[in-house]
């Protein structure tokens, strides 16, 4: 279980745009109707994993099918910063599989809402119940040019990781998230 959490810590996607707004930590939700590569009872098992170990949120519990698009509907501008936690595959109540919806989507209202997704087991939202949405998606949820795909591996802490990592060192991360100014925008709400 130790290589689940380090994934789960290297790929953690925290695009608290609007998280100054939200002071408390709110629920946990854990998506696993459609995972990545980790294969369901992985997912399964990590998911008991955080409910059975978690110490930070009011509630925290496992919401799929229809019950993710409410959950979300009712946290989005409540005043604390809720998460969403995925396993590679996304709900397409909150953003319509093959970039259907590629602006004002649940999933960006949540976001902006001062709310975060952790993802793991595969590129955030490249898929929506399935479906190929590819890196747009990304982009469209955070209005961003972030991406996650990498030329060469090797990472290195920012000083803040090593002030509060000091043991990290250098790393490889295969699908780190980056801002690509090369790819046009330079980062969230340009």
């Amino acid at each position: 279980m130790r290589r689940l959490r380090w994934i789960g810590a290297g790929v953690a996607l925290s695009l608290a745009a609007g998280a100054s707004q939200a002071a408390v930590m709110g629920d946990i939700a854990i998506f696993i109707d459609f995972v990545g590569w980790i294969g369901q009872g992985t997912a399964q098992l990590a998911a008991q994993q955080i409910l059975d170990n978690q110490t930070v949120a009011e509630n925290a519990e496992i919401v799929g099918g229809n019950e993710i698009a409410d959950w979300v509907e009712a946290r989005i501008d409540d005043g604390k910063m809720d998460m969403i936690i995925t396993f590679g595959g996304f709900p397409d109540d909150l953003y319509a599989a093959g970039n259907a919806e590629p602006d004002g989507s649940l999933a960006e209202e949540f976001l902006y809402g001062g709310n975060f997704f952790l993802n793991t087991a595969d590129y955030i939202f490249y898929y929506s119940n399935g479906i190929q949405n590819g890196d747009v998606a990304l982009k469209n949820i955070t209005n961003s040019n972030f991406d996650m795909w990498t030329d060469g591996n090797a990472s290195q802490p920012t000083p803040d990781g090593e002030k509060y990592l000091p043991s990290m060192g250098n790393f490889s991360a295969p699908a780190r998230l980056q801002a690509r100014p090369d790819r046009g925008q330079s980062g969230v709400g340009d």
